[in-house]
Protein backbone atom coordinates (compact mmCIF):
# COMPACT_ATOMS: atom_id res chain seq x y z
CA UNK A 1 0.00 0.00 0.00
CA UNK A 2 2.72 2.65 0.74
CA UNK A 3 4.18 1.57 -2.67
CA UNK A 4 0.75 2.47 -4.66
CA UNK A 5 0.58 5.82 -2.11
CA UNK A 6 3.78 7.05 -3.07
CA UNK A 7 2.71 6.63 -6.95
CA UNK A 8 -0.11 8.65 -6.06
CA UNK A 9 1.83 11.40 -4.49
CA UNK A 10 4.30 11.46 -7.34
CA UNK A 11 1.29 11.80 -10.13
CA UNK A 12 -0.22 14.38 -7.92
CA UNK A 13 2.73 16.37 -7.61
CA UNK A 14 3.13 15.90 -11.90
CA UNK A 15 -0.93 17.06 -12.48
CA UNK A 16 0.05 20.10 -10.29
CA UNK A 17 3.65 20.67 -12.26
CA UNK A 18 1.89 20.37 -15.34
CA UNK A 19 -1.35 23.14 -14.66
CA UNK A 20 1.35 25.42 -13.39
CA UNK A 21 2.91 25.05 -16.73
CA UNK A 22 -0.52 25.62 -18.24
CA UNK A 23 -0.92 28.91 -16.67
CA UNK A 24 2.26 29.88 -16.77
CA UNK A 25 2.10 29.71 -20.63
CA UNK A 26 -1.61 30.85 -20.91
CA UNK A 27 -0.10 34.23 -19.17
CA UNK A 28 2.32 34.64 -21.16
CA UNK A 29 0.24 34.39 -24.31
CA UNK A 30 -2.21 36.82 -22.47
CA UNK A 31 0.62 38.91 -21.86
CA UNK A 32 1.98 38.54 -25.02
CA UNK A 33 -1.50 39.59 -26.65
CA UNK A 34 -2.35 42.67 -24.80
CA UNK A 35 1.73 43.76 -25.35
CA UNK A 36 1.03 43.22 -29.17
CA UNK A 37 -2.32 45.08 -28.75
CA UNK A 38 -0.79 48.34 -26.96
CA UNK A 39 2.54 48.49 -29.31
CA UNK A 40 -0.35 48.39 -32.41
CA UNK A 41 -2.29 51.43 -30.89
CA UNK A 42 1.01 53.03 -29.56
CA UNK A 43 2.45 52.61 -33.10
CA UNK A 44 -0.92 54.32 -34.62
CA UNK A 45 -0.84 57.13 -31.87
CA UNK A 46 2.94 58.05 -33.32
CA UNK A 47 1.98 57.50 -36.69
CA UNK A 48 -0.51 60.12 -35.86
CA UNK A 49 0.99 62.44 -33.86
CA UNK A 50 3.94 62.90 -36.71
CA UNK A 51 1.43 62.75 -39.31
CA UNK A 52 -0.49 65.69 -37.43
CA UNK A 53 2.46 67.57 -36.85
CA UNK A 54 4.03 67.70 -40.54
CA UNK A 55 0.05 68.04 -41.63
CA UNK A 56 0.07 71.45 -39.28
CA UNK A 57 3.82 72.61 -40.40
CA UNK A 58 3.43 72.28 -44.16
CA UNK A 59 -0.09 74.30 -43.76
CA UNK A 60 1.57 76.98 -41.68
CA UNK A 61 4.45 77.18 -44.78
CA UNK A 62 1.81 76.85 -47.48
CA UNK A 63 -0.23 79.71 -46.07
CA UNK A 64 2.87 81.94 -45.80
CA UNK A 65 0.92 85.40 -47.04
CA UNK A 66 -1.90 84.70 -44.83
CA UNK A 67 0.23 84.36 -41.55
CA UNK A 68 2.61 87.27 -43.10
CA UNK A 69 5.41 85.37 -42.64
CA UNK A 70 7.52 87.81 -44.67
CA UNK A 71 6.74 90.46 -41.97
CA UNK A 72 7.82 88.75 -38.66
CA UNK A 73 10.67 89.85 -37.49
CA UNK A 74 13.78 88.81 -37.30
CA UNK A 75 14.68 86.54 -34.65
CA UNK A 76 11.46 86.66 -33.07
CA UNK A 77 9.35 83.52 -32.71
CA UNK A 78 5.31 83.66 -33.86
CA UNK A 79 3.48 80.85 -32.90
CA UNK A 80 0.14 79.30 -34.57
CA UNK A 81 -2.20 76.94 -32.87
CA UNK A 82 -3.23 74.81 -35.73
CA UNK A 83 -6.89 72.19 -35.56
CA UNK A 84 -5.79 68.93 -37.40
CA UNK A 85 -8.85 68.40 -39.90
CA UNK A 86 -8.88 64.68 -39.61
CA UNK A 87 -9.16 64.10 -36.04
CA UNK A 88 -11.29 65.83 -33.86
CA UNK A 89 -9.03 66.52 -30.64
CA UNK A 90 -5.78 67.12 -32.14
CA UNK A 91 -4.37 70.21 -32.06
CA UNK A 92 -0.77 71.08 -32.99
CA UNK A 93 1.50 74.06 -32.06
CA UNK A 94 3.79 75.84 -34.39
CA UNK A 95 6.34 78.09 -33.70
CA UNK A 96 8.20 79.90 -36.90
CA UNK A 97 11.12 81.54 -36.23
CA UNK A 98 12.65 83.84 -39.15
CA UNK A 99 16.28 83.77 -39.02
CA UNK A 100 19.02 86.04 -41.39
CA UNK A 101 19.10 85.61 -45.49
CA UNK A 102 15.10 84.89 -45.72
CA UNK A 103 15.63 81.35 -43.73
CA UNK A 104 12.36 80.35 -41.75
CA UNK A 105 12.67 77.59 -39.08
CA UNK A 106 9.12 75.71 -38.09
CA UNK A 107 8.68 73.82 -35.73
CA UNK A 108 5.38 71.45 -34.98
CA UNK A 109 4.70 69.79 -31.48
CA UNK A 110 1.75 67.46 -31.75
CA UNK A 111 0.72 65.75 -28.88
CA UNK A 112 -2.00 63.12 -28.43
CA UNK A 113 -3.44 62.93 -24.82
CA UNK A 114 -5.17 59.71 -23.64
CA UNK A 115 -4.36 56.19 -22.69
CA UNK A 116 -2.38 55.70 -25.68
CA UNK A 117 -0.49 59.46 -25.56
CA UNK A 118 2.10 60.10 -27.89
CA UNK A 119 4.36 63.23 -28.87
CA UNK A 120 6.21 64.03 -32.53
CA UNK A 121 7.68 67.18 -33.12
CA UNK A 122 8.99 67.97 -36.75
CA UNK A 123 11.22 70.64 -37.48
CA UNK A 124 11.15 72.19 -40.80
CA UNK A 125 13.39 75.26 -42.58
CA UNK A 126 12.08 76.82 -45.63
CA UNK A 127 13.63 80.05 -47.30
CA UNK A 128 12.34 82.80 -49.23
CA UNK A 129 13.87 83.19 -52.63
CA UNK A 130 16.32 86.06 -53.09
CA UNK A 131 15.57 88.26 -55.46
CA UNK A 132 18.23 90.10 -55.80
CA UNK A 133 19.99 93.43 -54.22
CA UNK A 134 18.15 95.44 -52.11
CA UNK A 135 17.66 99.17 -53.33
CA UNK A 136 20.76 100.85 -52.20
CA UNK A 137 19.05 104.78 -51.90
CA UNK A 138 15.25 106.04 -51.92
CA UNK A 139 16.10 106.99 -55.56
CA UNK A 140 18.07 104.50 -57.45
CA UNK A 141 18.75 105.03 -61.20
CA UNK A 142 20.18 104.44 -64.78
CA UNK A 143 19.43 107.78 -66.15
CA UNK A 144 19.53 111.70 -64.84
CA UNK A 145 17.42 113.01 -62.27
CA UNK A 146 15.97 116.05 -61.13
CA UNK A 147 14.82 116.99 -57.84
CA UNK A 148 13.01 120.09 -57.33
CA UNK A 149 13.13 122.38 -54.51
CA UNK A 150 10.60 121.21 -52.34
CA UNK A 151 11.59 117.27 -52.51
CA UNK A 152 12.77 116.34 -49.42
CA UNK A 153 14.48 112.54 -48.73
CA UNK A 154 15.41 111.06 -45.33
CA UNK A 155 16.74 107.62 -44.16
CA UNK A 156 14.93 105.54 -41.98
CA UNK A 157 17.72 103.59 -39.90
CA UNK A 158 15.71 101.30 -37.72
CA UNK A 159 14.35 97.67 -38.61
CA UNK A 160 16.55 94.54 -38.41
CA UNK A 161 20.38 94.30 -38.75
CA UNK A 162 20.18 92.89 -42.11
CA UNK A 163 18.77 95.28 -43.23
CA UNK A 164 18.70 98.34 -41.74
CA UNK A 165 20.47 101.45 -43.42
CA UNK A 166 23.65 103.18 -41.86
CA UNK A 167 24.30 106.76 -40.70
CA UNK A 168 25.25 108.63 -44.18
CA UNK A 169 23.45 106.52 -46.44
CA UNK A 170 23.06 107.82 -50.37
CA UNK A 171 19.80 109.79 -50.80
CA UNK A 172 20.37 109.13 -54.67
CA UNK A 173 22.30 106.29 -56.18
CA UNK A 174 22.71 106.95 -60.21
CA UNK A 175 24.55 105.09 -63.24
CA UNK A 176 27.97 106.77 -63.73
CA UNK A 177 26.85 108.56 -66.73
CA UNK A 178 24.30 110.07 -65.12
CA UNK A 179 23.58 113.59 -63.98
CA UNK A 180 21.72 114.63 -60.90
CA UNK A 181 20.31 118.02 -60.17
CA UNK A 182 18.89 118.25 -56.66
CA UNK A 183 18.83 120.35 -53.41
CA UNK A 184 22.10 120.96 -51.46
CA UNK A 185 20.90 118.63 -48.67
CA UNK A 186 20.43 115.76 -51.08
CA UNK A 187 23.35 113.09 -50.62
CA UNK A 188 24.19 111.51 -54.70
CA UNK A 189 26.34 108.89 -55.75
CA UNK A 190 27.30 107.30 -58.59
CA UNK A 191 27.26 103.26 -58.80
CA UNK A 192 28.14 100.96 -61.05
CA UNK A 193 25.24 98.52 -59.32
CA UNK A 194 22.74 101.05 -61.00
CA UNK A 195 23.36 100.39 -64.28
CA UNK A 196 22.67 96.17 -63.33
CA UNK A 197 19.16 94.88 -64.40
CA UNK A 198 19.49 92.82 -61.05
CA UNK A 199 18.59 96.02 -59.60
CA UNK A 200 15.55 97.26 -61.31
CA UNK A 201 14.04 93.36 -61.38
CA UNK A 202 14.33 92.74 -64.85
CA UNK A 203 16.20 89.14 -64.86
CA UNK A 204 13.53 86.79 -65.95
CA UNK A 205 14.39 84.81 -62.85
CA UNK A 206 12.94 87.54 -61.02
CA UNK A 207 10.09 88.67 -62.95
CA UNK A 208 9.12 84.43 -62.73
CA UNK A 209 8.94 84.80 -59.43
CA UNK A 210 6.99 87.99 -59.15
CA UNK A 211 4.09 87.24 -61.29
CA UNK A 212 2.48 85.43 -58.71
CA UNK A 213 3.45 87.57 -56.14
CA UNK A 214 0.71 88.93 -54.14
CA UNK A 215 1.46 92.11 -52.79
CA UNK A 216 3.01 92.81 -56.76
CA UNK A 217 1.25 94.89 -59.21
CA UNK A 218 2.44 94.63 -62.83
CA UNK A 219 1.49 97.25 -65.53
CA UNK A 220 2.43 97.18 -68.88
CA UNK A 221 2.83 99.96 -70.58
CA UNK A 222 2.80 103.59 -69.61
CA UNK A 223 0.74 104.71 -66.90
CA UNK A 224 -0.52 107.71 -64.53
CA UNK A 225 -1.49 106.99 -61.71
CA UNK A 226 -4.26 110.03 -60.12
CA UNK A 227 -3.76 109.29 -56.40
CA UNK A 228 -4.41 106.85 -53.52
CA UNK A 229 -2.13 104.28 -51.65
CA UNK A 230 -0.31 101.21 -52.18
CA UNK A 231 1.58 98.90 -50.34
CA UNK A 232 3.78 96.48 -52.06
CA UNK A 233 5.40 96.78 -55.45
CA UNK A 234 4.76 98.28 -58.18
CA UNK A 235 6.51 96.81 -61.44
CA UNK A 236 5.47 99.41 -64.28
CA UNK A 237 6.84 98.15 -68.00
CA UNK A 238 6.87 101.90 -69.36
CA UNK A 239 6.79 105.37 -68.01
CA UNK A 240 4.66 106.38 -64.66
CA UNK A 241 3.06 109.60 -64.24
CA UNK A 242 1.72 110.69 -60.98
CA UNK A 243 -0.33 113.38 -61.34
CA UNK A 244 -2.09 113.39 -57.69
CA UNK A 245 -1.46 112.40 -53.73
CA UNK A 246 -0.15 109.51 -53.71
CA UNK A 247 1.28 107.16 -50.66
CA UNK A 248 3.70 104.36 -51.20
CA UNK A 249 4.99 101.90 -48.95
CA UNK A 250 7.48 99.31 -50.35
CA UNK A 251 9.14 99.76 -53.72
CA UNK A 252 8.23 101.71 -56.98
CA UNK A 253 10.18 99.95 -60.33
CA UNK A 254 9.58 101.62 -63.99
CA UNK A 255 11.46 100.86 -66.65
CA UNK A 256 10.46 104.23 -68.31
CA UNK A 257 10.62 107.44 -66.53
CA UNK A 258 9.03 108.44 -63.54
CA UNK A 259 7.72 112.18 -62.71
CA UNK A 260 5.19 114.05 -60.61
CA UNK A 261 2.72 116.40 -62.13
CA UNK A 262 0.22 117.65 -59.43
CA UNK A 263 -0.47 116.53 -56.16
CA UNK A 264 2.31 115.04 -53.92
CA UNK A 265 4.05 111.97 -54.14
CA UNK A 266 4.97 109.90 -50.39
CA UNK A 267 7.15 106.89 -50.58
CA UNK A 268 8.73 105.08 -47.75
CA UNK A 269 10.63 102.51 -49.73
CA UNK A 270 12.70 103.37 -52.49
CA UNK A 271 11.66 104.39 -56.04
CA UNK A 272 13.88 102.97 -59.35
CA UNK A 273 13.71 103.62 -62.50
CA UNK A 274 15.62 101.37 -65.20
CA UNK A 275 15.42 103.95 -67.95
CA UNK A 276 18.68 105.78 -69.35
CA UNK A 277 17.66 108.34 -71.58
CA UNK A 278 16.95 110.06 -73.38
CA UNK A 279 15.37 112.67 -71.26
CA UNK A 280 15.42 112.40 -67.26
CA UNK A 281 14.41 109.11 -65.67
CA UNK A 282 13.17 110.82 -62.82
CA UNK A 283 12.09 114.25 -62.33
CA UNK A 284 10.07 114.81 -59.31
CA UNK A 285 8.41 118.21 -57.79
CA UNK A 286 6.31 118.48 -54.29
CA UNK A 287 7.57 114.56 -52.97
CA UNK A 288 8.99 113.00 -49.80
CA UNK A 289 10.98 110.19 -49.98
CA UNK A 290 11.90 108.30 -46.83
CA UNK A 291 14.43 105.17 -47.36
CA UNK A 292 13.82 102.34 -45.70
CA UNK A 293 15.36 99.09 -46.99
CA UNK A 294 13.94 97.15 -44.38
CA UNK A 295 10.37 97.82 -45.59
CA UNK A 296 12.22 96.88 -49.16
CA UNK A 297 12.88 93.92 -47.73
CA UNK A 298 9.62 93.04 -46.64
CA UNK A 299 7.81 93.50 -49.48
CA UNK A 300 10.24 91.32 -51.46
CA UNK A 301 9.84 88.41 -49.40
CA UNK A 302 6.17 88.90 -49.39
CA UNK A 303 6.34 88.91 -53.06
CA UNK A 304 7.89 84.91 -53.35
CA UNK A 305 6.66 82.16 -51.49
CA UNK A 306 8.90 80.59 -49.25
CA UNK A 307 10.30 77.16 -50.45
CA UNK A 308 11.51 74.17 -48.36
CA UNK A 309 15.41 73.73 -47.74
CA UNK A 310 16.09 70.42 -49.43
CA UNK A 311 17.17 67.83 -46.14
CA UNK A 312 16.47 70.27 -43.76
CA UNK A 313 13.53 68.95 -42.03
CA UNK A 314 14.21 66.56 -39.44
CA UNK A 315 11.62 65.05 -36.47
CA UNK A 316 11.95 64.58 -32.49
CA UNK A 317 10.66 60.88 -30.74
CA UNK A 318 9.76 60.71 -27.63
Amino acid sequence: MSRRGGRSGIALVGALALLTVSGIVVAALVASSITAQRSMRLGGSDAAALASAEYAASSILAGASTYQLARQPLGVTQRYDVAVEQTSELRVDVGVTRLPHGVLWLVADAVLHGLDSSERRINLVAQFPDLGPLPAAAIESRGDVSLADDVTITTDTTGDLECAAGPGAPNVVAAGSARVSAPPAVLVETRSAASDADSYLLNPRQRSILASGSVVVHVVGDTTIGGGTFDGILLVDGALTITGSLVVTGVVVATGPIRTSGGRLSVTGALLSAYSGPGRAIDLAASSLRFAPCVAATVLRAAAMPRRVRDRAWAELY
